[in-house]
């Protein structure tokens, strides 16, 4: 991880991969509002809303320009819903083969297969089983 910066969390020098493609501002709807799903192997891990960040995303995006300059295009991270590993018992992380479908409101539904880590080089994010 990389250092963090006070009240921002922490900033990672590592991908973040969007896609398959991502869309325009006319196309969301209200952004307050999307509902979004993911499930690995069939078994739901996160259903939540938009509705539930706890900051708006203007708030957002004003309180990054104080510290980074912002241009169109650029995307902001802002975390995930309740439901990732490090909170389920067992600690359930994502292993070579796993299936990860990501479901948004409105828009198809992204089905992805977890690489071995030697093909990716997430081996932080992968277990061998």
């Amino acid at each position: 991880m990389g250092p963090s910066a006070e009240g921002s969390g922490t900033r990672e020098r590592v991908a973040r991969p969007s896609g398959p493609y991502l869309v325009t501002p006319d196309e969301v709807g209200d952004p307050r509002q999307i509902a979004l799903r993911l499930s690995v192997n069939g078994v739901s891990r996160q259903n939540s809303s938009t509705a539930n960040m706890l900051f708006l995303v203007a708030h957002v995006v004003r309180y990054l320009s104080q510290f980074m300059v912002l241009h169109p295009g650029d995307v902001i991270n802002t975390g995930t819903p309740a439901g990732v590993a490090l909170g389920i018992a067992g600690n359930p992380y994502l292993r070579e083969g796993d299936v990860v479908e990501l479901e948004i409101d409105g828009r198809e539904r992204d089905r992805t297969q977890s690489p071995s880590p030697a093909r990716s080089g997430a081996t932080d994010a992968l277990q061998k089983a």
